[in-house]
């Protein structure tokens, strides 16, 4: 590291402001400032699976719903792709 950097961090480890600060912190804050983010997550959590609970509005169930209808959808496109083709390939074998 640079030498001035490491000067630097020297003394801001070394300052008395900062053992100061650990000696009067107070274990509330050190509480809150440990587990908020955990209760904030928690929360943002809860907030989204409440909103993908159903109900009128639909969420992930109506979700699965629909993306069930689509893949049915798709596969009897498919279904019917292949069966023109077939129908198509058995009129170009009747021509020759």
């Amino acid at each position: 590291m640079k030498r001035w950097l490491c000067g630097f961090i020297f003394l801001l480890a070394s300052s008395p402001a900062l053992a100061q600060t650990k000696d009067t912190e107070s274990p509330f804050l050190s509480l809150l400032f440990t587990w908020a983010p955990v209760l904030v997550l928690v929360l943002f959590w809860l907030f989204f699976m409440r909103n993908m609970g159903g109900g009128a509005k639909g969420g992930y169930r109506e979700y699965l719903r629909t993306s069930r209808e689509k893949t049915e959808l798709i596969e009897r496109h498919l279904a019917d792709i292949a069966q023109s083709l077939r129908t198509i390939a058995e009129k170009e074998r009747e021509r020759e």
